[in-house]
């Protein structure tokens, strides 16, 4: 291949390169607005009396969230959480520190027992499961590889919300 042959070729790549950065957002942006369009459309389809055409595209919605039993709306902050955590944790640890960051009393209390159960720190378990994003069980499973994580991480959350149910009733 000669040296001409060669800068043509890549001048042609560079230049192919360069027009998609300099294309691709306005692709996108009217690729999207075209699909909200369309949406929007189907959203405000007039109201027909009688039977339904067949032609027409439903709206998806999704399902109503199955019903946990153990679900409850007890905050990790709540007294008789705390006081029941107070027992899991270390002596003289700050409880309410300890209950910061928790969306809820279910997580908090099995982070707890898992760290209990398993003798890791419950610092560096709520570090993992808040700060990092990983579950319960990723979170035993890089802190100590050689237990069984999905088996700990059960019996926490179980304990856990027994323990949420008694509280609540």
């Amino acid at each position: 291949m000669t040296f001409t042959k060669a800068s043509a070729l890549s001048i042609g790549l560079v230049g192919a390169f360069a027009i998609g950065v300099w294309t691709g957002p306005s692709l996108t942006q009217s690729f999207t607005s075209a699909t909200t369009t369309q949406v929007a459309q189907v959203d405000q389809a007039p109201a027909v009396d009688g039977p339904q055409p067949a032609a027409r595209v439903a709206r998806a919605v999704a399902p109503p969230a199955p019903q946990n039993p153990f679900d409850t709306a007890m905050a990790a902050s709540d007294p008789s959480v705390q006081r029941h955590a107070q027992s899991l944790l270390n002596d003289g640890a700050n409880v309410q520190l300890a209950s910061e960051g928790f969306r809820d009393a279910e997580l908090f209390v099995s982070v707890a027992y898992a760290a209990r159960n398993t003798e890791i720190p419950f610092v560096l378990l709520k570090h993992r499961v808040l700060t990092e994003g990983r579950t319960l069980s990723d979170a035993i499973r890089v802190s100590k590889p050689e237990l069984d994580a999905m088996r700990e991480m059960d019996r926490a959350r179980t304990e856990a919300r027994s323990v949420i149910a008694r509280l609540g009733n």
